[in-house]
């Protein structure tokens, strides 16, 4: 349902335009401030991809990966 209402939203002329625009750039923003923090520690696998191009494929896998993960919450014997 989220990847359908950011697909429809992304409509500068939708009524929820500005909300998901917001929070996207509020997930980016915090996403890219604990790679920041992993990379400072030295904790960050991939030390040598861009915190911000690590951000927009975590992000990009949050949105798909939401779908999926809400449909496998009802599969049987899954926890």
């Amino acid at each position: 349902m989220n990847a359908v209402l950011t697909a429809e939203a992304s409509a500068a002329d939708h009524p929820d335009h500005e909300y998901i625009a917001r929070r996207h750039r509020k997930l980016r923003s915090g996403i890219e401030r604990a790679l920041q923090d992993l990379a400072e520690r030295g904790l960050l696998r991939a030390p040598s991809v861009a915190v911000g191009v690590q951000a927009s494929r975590l992000l990009a896998f949050e949105h798909d990966g939401n779908d999926l993960e809400g449909a496998s919450e009802h599969v049987p014997g899954r926890e």
